[in-house]
């Protein structure tokens, strides 16, 4: 079903003008524009969630478009610097293919217009599929996106088993665990696969959270509490940090485990 779900102002005002001067500056240029990550899964913060984007393009991007692109964004920034704009500038016909056969194209990654690769994953990919929302375009388009939830899980798993067990196990992971922002990140990031692999879905990561609160040992909650509040922008309950950190290590690599057994029942 496609995704109607409403912007906040501040982001419909930034994509309107996004859409507009790309259409002023290159008319025949815009084919689509879609959204995914936490303004698809409504759990968007301003200020601190990024707009996840992807736009499609109706011929490939020349270097007068890519010069128009960086100008675009530059007036974007000046006029919305509280905003972080994050996302590709692919084909229309991209959207078809795997995201790792996409070799070059344009992006935006919050600073500053480059060409190469970007954050387009099967994540991406399943997220436009069952959540994205159309601004601009067909939204009958994000239909035929086509991703296995067995592939997206294999790659999941492998991530779990890597960038996260790194974070569980390599000792300047550990030192950064010291840090109110590296709790959020890891805690409520480890805790968004492990929803994954129970419940085979993608939801935010404070909605993750939240799960985790029903369906994880009582004493995780005041290390998972602490995430979600700092998340939300309040102070850290903990006044002993080192104690923080070696819970949070320890949390790590229960749940990198209890997903583990989750995959291999």
């Amino acid at each position: 079903m496609p995704n109607h779900r409403p912007l906040p102002q501040d982001v419909s005002e930034i994509l309107s003008i996004l859409i507009e001067k790309i259409q002023q500056t290159a008319p025949e240029l815009l084919n689509g524009l879609y959204l995914y990550g936490s303004l698809a899964l409504g759990a968007y913060q301003s200020e601190k969630s990024d707009i996840d984007f992807v736009v499609t393009f109706n011929h490939p991007c020349t270097e007068d478009d890519f010069k128009i692109l960086q100008q675009i964004h530059l007036e974007i920034r000046i006029g919305y610097p509280q905003a972080t704009l994050d996302g590709c500038y692919i084909q229309a016909d991209d959207l078809l293919k795997s995201p790792h056969e996409i070799v070059s194209y344009p992006y935006f990654d919050g600073e500053s217009l480059q060409m190469g690769q970007h954050d387009l994953n099967l994540v991406t990919w399943w997220l436009l599929q069952h959540h994205g929302i159309t601004v601009f375009g067909d939204e009958d388009t994000l239909r035929y996106i086509n991703v296995k939830w067995g592939e997206l899980e294999h790659k999941m798993h492998q991530n779990l088993n890597s960038y996260w067990h790194d974070w569980a196990t390599h000792p300047d992971k550990f030192a950064m665990l010291k840090h109110d922002g590296a709790i959020e990140w890891a805690v409520l990031g480890v805790l968004r696969l492990f929803y994954s692999f129970r419940e085979k879905n993608i939801v935010s990561k404070v909605d993750a959270g939240k799960y985790a609160l029903k369906h994880i040992a009582s004493k995780w909650h005041p290390l998972i509490d602490d995430a979600l509040r700092i998340r939300d922008g309040q102070s850290s309950i903990y006044e002993d940090k080192v104690h923080r950190q070696q819970e949070a290590q320890m949390f790590l690599q229960t749940i990198i485990d209890e997903s583990n057994d989750t995959l291999a029942t």
